[in-house]
C-alpha cells in the first residue's frame, strides 16, 4: 500500500514539474490569468453560500482594478485591507496585483494603534475595512494625513473619506486598466505577526511569493481541481501562499469560512465541497479532531493535512489519519521574511518523523536555485557567540539566503542590518540543526531559550516533550526569571476535563523525562483557548512570560 501511494504522488510532482520546465519572474495576476485561460469553468474560490469559477474571479479582479484606478492607485500606490476571509478579498488581491499596487494587509484583530503605526509608516492612501476591525477609534482615521480614501465593506460610508464598496466597485465598470508585467515588483508588505514583538514590514515581490508557493506544490504533488480548505486568515504568508497563490498554479480551488473558526461549519463546508486538503494550525486541528459531531461527515475527498506554524501535541498527528482518513500528513518550517514555508516534510513521513522534525528544505524545482537539486533556499547553522559555522549536529543560529529572502523591512533600515550578517545571510532567530537526513530538528527561537545556571534550555524541546504525555491537549513553556538560579522554567498546561489527576500525571511525565534542570519549576493548568496568540493561532511567547512573571509574582503555579 505505501509503495503504491509512493508512486502515485511521484507521478504527481512529475506532471506538475513539466508544467513548468523553465520559471518565468511573472506577476501574480500574469500567473492567475494563464491558469483562468486553461481552467477558466473550473472553482477557484467558495465560502458558505456561493462558488466563483477562475472566470467569474478574473472579471471582478478586473474591475476591482478599475475601480482603484479610478481612485487614483497606480503601480506602486500602497493600498492597505484589514478584513477577514470573504469574498471581496479574492478581486482586491488579484485586481491590485494587476496595477502593480502594493497590498498591506493588517491584522483584523490589530489595535487601532497599531494600524496607525502600520498606514502612517507605508504611506498607504487608500485602506479597505470591515465592521469590528482594527480596534474601536475608527473615528480617528480622518487623522492619519497619508489616507485619501476608506472603503468601507460593510454599510454606508461615513465622512467625506468613506465611500461603500458598493459605490467603489461600480466605479470600475466598463473601466480597463494597464496590467504590469515585471515579476520583480514588489506585491506586498507584510508586517510579522507579533509573536516576539514589534511588528515588522516585510517587503516579498510577486515573484518570490510564486517561488515558494511553487516549491510547496511540487512537495505535495498537488494536482488540477485540488481543493484547500483555508481556515487561516488569508492575510498572514501561510494562507496566501501556501493555500491562495499555491491554488492558483495548479489549477485549485480555496474554501473559506467567515467568522471565527468554528468545527462543525468547517466540516460541513468541507463535506459540500468535497475538500482534498486542510491548511491548519494545530489550535484549528484539535478543534475538528475533538468535534462530537466529527462522525456525521466522512470527509471522503479529504487526501491531505498541512498542520503546522508552532508545536503540535503528539496525539494530533496519529488522530489525523485515524480520524479524518488523510494519508499525507504534513508539517513544516518557514517564516514570513522567507514567503512561507522554506521547509517541510514528506506528505508520506511517518509520526516519528512529525513529532520531531519541521522539515527538510525544499526544492523549487525549475524555480529552485542553480545548485545540486535546485533548492528553494540555502541554509547555514551559526553558533551565536563566534558567527561561524557550528559543524554538523550542532545546535546554532539558522541563517538563510536565496531568491525568496526578503531584502528587508519596508522603512525599518536598523531591524534589516540587525537581521542581516555582514556577508549577506538573514538571520533568523531560531535554533536548530539538521540531521544526518536533512531534517531540521528545531530547538526554539534564540531570544525564547532561558539559561538556568548556565545550562541551556529550549522551550520548544520543552513543549515537545510534554505534548508526548497522554494527558496533555496543548503546551506552551516560557522562561521566568528567578533569584537563584537566573531564570526558571513556567509551563502552560491544558489537560481538558482531566482535573487534579491529570496534572499530577503532566509533573510526574515532567519528572521521569525531563532533566532535572529543564523540569519547570511553575505549572498554570487552563483553558489553552485563554492563551494570547497570533491570527494563526501561534502562542504570542513574549506575552506568555509577561503573564507567567504576573503569576509568579502573585504566588501562583509553583511545583
Amino acid at each position: 500500500m505505501k509503495g503504491c501511494r509512493e508512486e502515485d504522488l511521484r507521478r504527481r510532482r512529475e506532471r506538475l514539474a513539466a508544467a513548468f520546465p523553465v520559471w518565468e519572474c511573472r506577476t501574480i495576476y500574469d500567473r492567475f490569468c494563464r491558469t483562468e485561460e486553461k481552467y477558466g469553468d473550473s472553482r477557484f474560490f467558495a465560502d458558505e453560500d456561493r462558488i466563483w469559477t477562475y472566470r467569474e474571479e478574473k472579471e471582478r479582479a478586473e474591475q476591482a482594478a478599475g475601480a482603484f484606478a479610478a481612485l487614483g492607485v497606480k503601480q506602486g500606490c500602497k493600498v492597505a485591507i484589514c478584513m477577514a476571509n470573504r469574498e471581496e478579498y479574492i478581486p482586491i488581491t488579484f485586481g491590485l496585483a494587476r496595477l502593480g499596487a502594493v497590498k498591506v494587509p493588517v491584522n483584523r484583530g490589530a489595535s487601532f494603534d497599531e494600524m496607525k503605526y502600520i498606514l502612517e509608516q507605508t504611506g498607504t492612501k487608500v485602506l479597505v475595512l470591515e465592521n469590528g476591525a482594527g480596534g474601536s477609534h475608527l473615528g480617528e482615521l480622518e487623522q492619519i494625513g497619508c489616507l485619501e480614501k476608506v472603503i468601507r465593506l460593510d454599510g454606508e460610508a461615513q465622512g467625506e473619506k468613506e465611500i461603500s464598496w458598493e459605490n467603489f466597485f461600480r466605479l470600475g465598470q466598463g473601466e480597463e486598466s494597464p496590467a504590469v508585467s515585471d515579476g520583480g515588483l514588489l506585491s506586498d508588505i507584510i508586517y510579522t505577526s507579533g509573536s516576539t514583538g514589534t511588528p515588522k514590514g516585510v517587503m516579498l515581490t510577486h515573484d518570490m511569493l510564486l517561488r515558494s508557493a511553487w516549491a510547496s506544490c511540487l512537495n505535495r504533488g498537488f494536482e488540477p481541481g485540488w481543493s484547500i480548505y483555508v481556515p487561516l486568515p488569508l492575510f498572514h504568508v501561510y494562507g496566501y501562499v501556501e493555500g491562495l497563490l499555491a491554488a492558483v498554479l495548479c489549477g485549485g480551488s480555496v474554501m473559506v469560512t467567515r467568522g471565527k473558526v468554528e468545527a462543525v461549519k468547517a466540516l460541513k463546508v468541507m463535506e459540500a465541497y468535497g475538500a482534498n486538503d486542510i491548511l491548519s494550525v494545530p489550535l484549528i486541528m484539535m478543534k475538528i479532531l475533538r468535534c462530537p459531531e466529527l462522525k456525521e461527515y466522512p470527509l471522503k475527498s479529504l487526501k491531505a493535512v498541512y498542520c503546522s506554524a508552532s508545536i503540535c501535541p503528539s496525539w494530533v498527528w496519529s488522530e489525523i489519519r485515524e480520524k479524518i482518513g488523510a494519508e499525507e500528513v504534513i508539517t513544516g518550517y518557514g517564516m514570513t521574511e522567507v514567503c512561507g514555508a522554506s521547509m517541510q516534510t514528506d506528505p508520506l513521513d511517518g509520526e516519528e518523523i512529525l513529532r520531531g522534525r519541521a522539515g527538510r528544505i525544499l526544492s523549487g524545482g525549475a524555480a529552485g536555485m542553480d545548485l545540486p537539486g535546485r533548492p528553494l533556499i540555502q541554509y547555514r547553522v551559526l553558533d551565536p557567540e563566534t558567527g561561524k559555522d557550528a559543524g554538523p549536529g550542532v545546535c546554532g543560529e539558522l541563517v538563510c539566503r536565496g531568491p525568496v529572502v526578503t531584502e528587508g523591512y519596508y522603512r525599518f533600515e536598523e531591524a534589516t542590518r540587525k537581521a542581516m550578517t555582514p556577508d549577506g545571510w538573514l538571520r533568523t532567530g531560531d535554533l536548530g540543526w539538521f540531521d544526518e537526513n536533512g531534517y531540521l530538528r528545531l530547538m526554539g527561537r534564540g531570544n525564547d531559550t532561558y539559561k538556568i545556571n548556565g545550562e541551556n534550555v529550549s522551550p520548544q524541546f520543552l513543549d515537545r516533550i510534554i505534548s508526548r504525555c497522554r494527558a496533555v491537549k496543548d503546551v506552551e513553556t516560557v522562561g521566568v526569571r528567578d533569584e537563584r538560579k537566573g531564570w526558571v522554567g513556567a509551563a502552560f498546561v491544558d489537560v481538558g476535563e482531566g482535573g487534579e489527576e491529570a496534572e499530577r500525571l503532566v509533573r510526574d511525565y515532567c519528572r521521569e523525562n525531563l532533566a532535572p534542570y529543564q523540569v519547570p519549576d511553575y505549572f498554570f493548568f487552563g483553558n489553552s483557548g485563554d492563551w494570547p496568540r497570533t491570527s494563526t493561532g501561534k502562542a504570542q511567547k513574549f506575552r506568555l512570560r509577561e503573564l507567567a512573571d504576573k503569576l509568579v509574582k502573585e504566588g501562583y503555579g509553583r511545583v
